[in-house]
């Protein structure tokens, strides 16, 4: 997000557009694809895509929900959709999201028609009114959202492999999730990479009246872990060390367009 962190951004459209332009404009020649993270707003949405028109690259869309089904703006995914131009999207996730939540948003992902997934956290909450506290908590947000610690590796598994099997194809960890999970969670992405190869990453047959295409878009991700715990932000501790993660192309992303 641009302003406030799980709050939907008030400000002028206009300068809203500009912020995202500014970073844009920066990235572009050194990426293969923008993603708009935890944004809390349509409006956020359409003026983001709106700012990287003119750099014509595809672009992942990453929801946030703190709890329910709705943005803290009061709008559904399904509105972000339908208001938004998705000639260039390549999925749809929540993003910073408990688990329990993506799971309660599962379906409305589904009927978006678009490859789809998360960004779980591992906070006890992301409360609406995060942005008022936070100036308290110098600067750690752990302090006012809460680790939870019911987390563990297995459940994570559980967690990500049901979840693929209800067809998530974008597999991802956030706040609070720790490199270790991370290992975990890539070891069903693994899996999913070996059928994609085995579909040779390209596949048509052709009903009666129209074709149908698959097509896989690969994202390698490079790491380099040398923390044994996540990073706590802004808290600079010497005993916790960056994770530092290349994104080189997309991974994991079964788009079916119909010609």
């Amino acid at each position: 997000p641009q302003n406030l962190t799980y709050l939907d951004d008030n400000r002028d459209d206009e300068k809203i557009k500009m912020n995202y332009y500014e970073q844009a404009i920066i990235l572009d020649p050194y990426i293969d694809f923008f993603y708009f993270d935890v944004l809390s707003s349509m409006k956020e949405f359409k003026l983001g895509i709106e700012a990287i028109k003119e750099f014509n690259k595809p672009y992942l869309i990453g929801i946030h929900i703190s709890e329910g089904t709705k943005l803290p703006s009061g709008e559904t995914i399904t509105d972000v959709i339908n208001s938004i131009n998705t000639d260039k999207i390549l999925g749809v996730m929540l993003s910073c999201v408990s688990p329990e939540n993506y799971l309660l948003n599962i379906n409305e992902l589904q009927k978006t028609g678009f490859p789809f997934g998360f960004k779980i956290n591992g906070f006890k909450t992301t409360l609406s009114n995060y942005a008022e506290k936070y100036s308290g908590s110098q600067g750690n947000p752990n302090k006012i959202l809460g680790i939870r610690n019911d987390l563990s590796n297995k459940k994570i598994f559980e967690f990500t492999k049901k979840t693929k099997d209800m067809g998530a194809t974008i597999l991802g960890g956030c706040c609070e999730i720790k490199p270790s999970q991370i290992r975990v969670i890539s070891k069903i992405r693994n899996w999913f990479i070996s059928y994609l190869i085995s579909l040779k990453l390209f596949k048509k047959t052709r009903p009666a009246k129209k074709t149908i295409i698959h097509r896989a878009y690969i994202l390698s991700v490079m790491l380099k872990l040398s923390a044994t715990k996540p990073i706590i932000a802004g808290a600079n501790n010497s005993d916790e060390k960056p994770i530092v993660v290349k994104f080189v192309t997309v991974v994991g992303i079964l788009s079916v367009y119909c010609v």
